[in-house]
């Protein structure tokens, strides 16, 4: 044995390093059985492992040992590393799946949990629809198998960058839209993005019967699902909006996510929202409800959780708690009328400040 590495360690090693060929020595058995050991004390190289070939000779008079020149032949997606792995042993998340390639002995019950977790995957990925999964092993070889959980997006990789790009340019103009020079405090943010979202764009009611007709189709348009429609062409349904709320607290240095649920008058299609997170405190805003009517509805506004599962429904396990009440639009409608008069001296839009209609 080489370097005094048993054939199976010796194999492993040349897994790991994705070496194309390797040299196994005194081997007393078959070259599966060699695999099979290489496998059970590091079911992650099956991570790297696509398929082999072999040709063998024969030495010993008395005990029978072969030498196998194998050709390994390594997966195009392999991660970089052994590290790179998870295993049953990292209890590993929908969202760490989503990331890094699993090997596990019991590929059913993630699978499960995926398919359980399938909404909120998708409000952490933008232009996601859906995720695919395969799954691959050696029967006979090693008990475990490879499952690789990969997003289904609604455009190309370029597409949707120039998507981004754009969304993220247009959400700093914006801002610049809404306040000119003046700096307004974090807890006015989320009113003054919803007041701009509320009076600029409308609801795309074609792309939502097309969503509602089929939820599981890939949309033929993508931009009312992206920040990019709200954003830039001024039309969205709520993914969309949820996406463009999110850049424009992102640009204002505010925590925010996307949620994934349901909307309990219409639990047959899904809905998403956003949860923002200020002064440690968590609160829902869903700038969708009434989109594109007359004046700016504070019905979806710094909800508590309390508050929004009146309407709403969502994995509260997949998200932290929101149960902020200080900023409510009381609060921030207070703090404007004492102070955002000089805003206006610095380029405030009074529209987005003081909203000739609003609505609960």
């Amino acid at each position: 044995m080489a370097g005094g590495m048993s054939p199976e360690d010796r194999l492993a090693a040349a897994i790991a390093a994705k070496s194309p060929q390797v040299r196994l020595e005194r081997c007393a058995g078959s070259l599966e059985k060699v695999f099979a050991r290489a496998l059970q004390k590091d079911p992650r190289l099956l991570a790297f492992l696509e398929s082999w070939e072999a040709s063998y000779q024969k030495t010993g008079l008395v005990q029978i040992f072969y030498t196998y020149d194998v050709t390994l032949r390594c997966r195009e997606d392999a991660p970089e590393k052994l590290e790179d792995v998870l295993t049953d042993a990292d209890r590993p998340g929908p969202e760490e799946m989503l990331r890094r390639p699993l090997v596990t002995a019991d590929p059913e019950r993630h699978l499960k949990v995926l398919r359980e977790k399938a909404a909120s995957l998708g409000a952490s990925l933008e232009g996601s629809c859906g995720w695919e999964g395969s799954q691959m092993g050696f029967e006979g070889i090693s008990p475990c198998q490879l499952i690789r959980i990969r997003p289904k997006f609604m455009a190309d990789p370029q597409t949707l960058s120039g998507y981004k790009s754009r969304a993220s340019f247009e959400a700093k103009r914006i801002w610049k839209q809404i306040l000119g020079r003046a700096c307004a405090p974090a807890f006015v943010r989320p009113f003054l993005a919803l007041s701009w979202l509320m009076q600029e764009c409308r609801y795309d009611h074609a792309a939502y019967d097309a969503a509602a007709a089929d939820p599981e189709a890939m949309p033929d348009d993508p931009v009312p699902h992206l920040a990019y429609g709200p954003l830039v062409e001024r039309r969205g349904i709520c993914a969309g909006v949820a996406w463009a709320f999110y850049y424009l607290m992102r640009e204002a240095g505010i925590e925010c996510r996307c949620v994934s649920g349901t909307l309990k008058e219409r639990d047959a299609i899904g809905h998403m929202w956003n949860l923002v997170r200020l002064d440690g405190m968590y609160y829902h805003v869903d700038a969708t409800i009434s989109l594109g009517e007359e004046g700016v509805y504070l019905g979806g506004l710094m909800k508590t959780d309390e508050e929004f599962t009146r309407t709403h429904t969502w994995d509260r396990q997949s998200v932290p708690a929101a149960k902020g009440r200080r900023f409510t639009h009381a609060f921030v409608e207070e703090y404007l009328y004492e102070n955002g008069g000089p805003w206006v001296d610095e380029g405030a839009d009074e529209k987005y400040l003081y909203p000739e209609d609003i609505y609960e």
